[in-house]
C-alpha cells in the first residue's frame, strides 16, 4: 500500500536553505558580570565586553550565559598560555554562538549596515600625516 502524501501546507524541502536573519549592526546590551571564580586577564575582560556589544548578543538567551562563562574560562587560559588544543576548543565553542563569519553564514545570520549617525568615527591620520612614516625595519639575528 502506497503512503498517503502529506497535505501541501506541511510539505517541506529538506535541502532548502533557511531565510537569512539580519542582525542589527550594533547591539550594545549590558554585559553580565564575569563570575568571581578567578582574576580575569584584561584581554578576557575586553573580549567579554566586545562579545556583549556585538550584534550576535541579541540572539543569546539567558541560559546561554553558562556556556559563555565556560568559554570565557577557556579564553582566559588561552591568553595565559596559548595552546593549539585550547584554541581548537575555543573555535568550536565560538562557532556554536555565531562568533565567526563562517558560523554566521551557517546560521544564516547577516549583520546589517550601521547607521552613519550613530556609528563610531573611524580612526584617521592627521592631515598631512603619512602612515608609512611609522613603519620601521626590525633587525634580526638570522643570517641568510
Amino acid at each position: 500500500m502506497a503512503p498517503i502524501p502529506k497535505p501541501p501546507g506541511t510539505r517541506r524541502r529538506r535541502n532548502r536553505a533557511p531565510e537569512p536573519v539580519t542582525l542589527p549592526a550594533s547591539y550594545g546590551c549590558r554585559a553580565p558580570a564575569l563570575p568571581r571564580i578567578r582574576d580575569w586577564r584584561p584581554e578576557t575582560r575586553d573580549w567579554w565586553g566586545d562579545l556583549w556589544h556585538s550584534p550576535m548578543a541579541g540572539e543569546f538567551v539567558p541560559v546561554d550565559r553558562y556556556a559563555l562563562y565556560r568559554l570565557a574560562v577557556l579564553v582566559d587560559e588561552f591568553y595565559g598560555e596559548p595552546d593549539p588544543k585550547l584554541a581548537a576548543e575555543i573555535r568550536a565553542t565560538e562557532a556554536l554562538f555565531g562568533l565567526s563569519p563562517v558560523a554566521r553564514r551557517r546560521l544564516a545570520w547577516e549583520i546589517g549596515t550601521p547607521d552613519p549617525a550613530t556609528a563610531p568615527a573611524r580612526a584617521t591620520n592627521a592631515p598631512g600625516e603619512d602612515p608609512r612614516e611609522r613603519l620601521r625595519i626590525i633587525e634580526t639575528d638570522r643570517k641568510e
